[in-house]
């Protein structure tokens, strides 16, 4: 009888030593499925110009257990219409509401090349779940960047050169278009001096000569004027 009261009690330990197991094993699914990886790529503005840098920034967050991911270096991204100038990277630790929470950034400084659409293709994120011994991927969106006109360098005097230029522009037209008017004026001036003017005197003269012939032997002269 005693055998086995001592046979039921061990399987009693044995039941609740197993369940316990169960129960703890269950209870770190739990935890591990909380913490999450997130990743986000932006840049700093939607148009660029020629003769400024953009920035592109990839940022990994994942919260929970900070240690539980591996997370592999990031590769150069992809790109269109633009050169890496430099790149940058950190590491953050933080405590948000009582939650560990990690972040590793990326940061890209990019050189428009020409004027036009740029392009930055999404940048894929690999890490490996320490829990579980899985290897994971996400992928960034694509983003389009327009290159516009070049802005005047911060103390340039290129505003001076455009007004200096305007204004002997301006003088270049106005002289044409001032020789044009006084060759016109000359020209009329050379016509009119064409045209032969008669003196009324010499009109009147012609015309008493076409109208009494002095030379008609019948003429009698005080009528005749």
């Amino acid at each position: 009888m005693l055998n086995i009261k001592k046979f039921l009690l061990a399987w009693g330990v044995l039941f609740i030593i197993i369940n316990a197991s169960i129960l703890s094993a269950q209870d770190t699914t739990m935890a591990a499925t909380e913490s999450m990886v997130k990743v986000t790529g932006k840049v700093d503005q939607k148009q660029v110009p020629l003769n400024r840098f953009l920035k592109f920034t990839v940022r990994i967050e994942w919260t929970g257990d900070i240690s539980r991911y591996q997370i592999s270096e990031l590769e150069d991204p992809i790109i269109n219409n633009f050169e890496i100038y430099s790149t940058s990277s950190a590491d953050y630790r933080m405590k948000e509401a009582g939650v560990d929470k990690a972040a590793k950034t990326y940061e890209f400084l990019l050189k428009p090349q020409s004027l036009g659409m740029g392009y930055i293709e999404g940048v894929m994120v690999k890490y490996i779940d320490n829990v579980t011994g899985e290897g994971h991927h996400l992928v960034t969106n694509r983003i389009d960047v327009e290159v516009i006109e070049s802005v005047p360098e911060p103390g340039s005097k290129n505003w001076i050169y455009k007004w200096i230029v305007l204004l002997a522009l301006i003088i270049a037209v106005a002289m044409v278009i001032g020789f044009e008017v006084k060759k016109r004026r000359e020209r009329r001036q050379k016509e009119a001096e064409k045209i032969q003017i008669v003196p009324l005197e010499e009109e009147y003269l012609t015309t008493l000569k076409n109208t009494l012939d002095v030379k008609k032997p019948d003429l009698v002269l005080n009528e005749a004027f």
